[in-house]
């Protein structure tokens, strides 16, 4: 009932080309299937072009290459396919002016990038001195309020120490604070 052919079947051959020599050809009993199966292997591989590019772009790969370079790769390799060969592909007056003046644009990219790396590392200085100018305002705070506090129990001992009249600790306190004073 079957042809030897699907018995020995193998798995490392295309199951798309191996049907393909049984159901297209003029076979009856597989003559009315072909098209079902056609739609069959199109949905199964319906990335199939995209997976293929995939293989083409890991042979353009070069390693640390930015993705624009990627692209003009993909689109060079792509326009000397459509072609067939390298020496296929007609060279126009305009291709030639845009080569002259590639290295010249390529120029003007990267002073473009230069400037704005330079913005950048000014824009991240600003932004450096804004937070240790407020780290600086928050700790002049810190101690303006300790200064204040010790003004306040400097006051307080300094009365309960006259109300009991015990001027030596009162002379003792106004040399602290005068230390203190010299340490600020």
């Amino acid at each position: 009932m079957y042809p030897s052919a699907f018995q020995t079947f193998k798995p490392n051959t295309r199951l798309d080309i191996f049907f393909n020599e049984y159901m297209s050809k003029s076979v009856e009993d597989y003559n009315k299937i072909w098209p079902v199966m056609k739609i069959i292997f199109t949905l199964s591989h319906g990335q199939a072009s995209i997976e293929r590019g995939f293989s083409t772009n890991k042979k353009i790969e070069v390693e640390n290459m930015a993705q624009e370079s990627y692209v003009a790769r993909r689109i060079v390799s792509d326009a000397i396919k459509s072609y067939g060969e390298i020496l296929n592909n007609p060279i126009s007056n305009e291709m030639r002016k845009f080569v002259f003046s590639a290295r010249q644009k390529y120029m003007l990219h990267l002073e473009e990038k230069k400037k704005t790396k330079i913005n950048e590392g000014i824009s991240n200085k600003g932004k450096i001195i804004s937070d240790e100018m407020d780290y600086l305002k928050v700790k002049r705070q810190c101690l303006e309020t300790d200064v204040s506090s010790m003004d306040k129990t400097y006051e307080n001992l300094t009365e309960e120490a006259e109300r009991k009249e015990r001027y030596f600790i009162v002379y003792k306190i106004q040399f602290n604070k005068k230390g203190n004073q010299k340490k600020m």
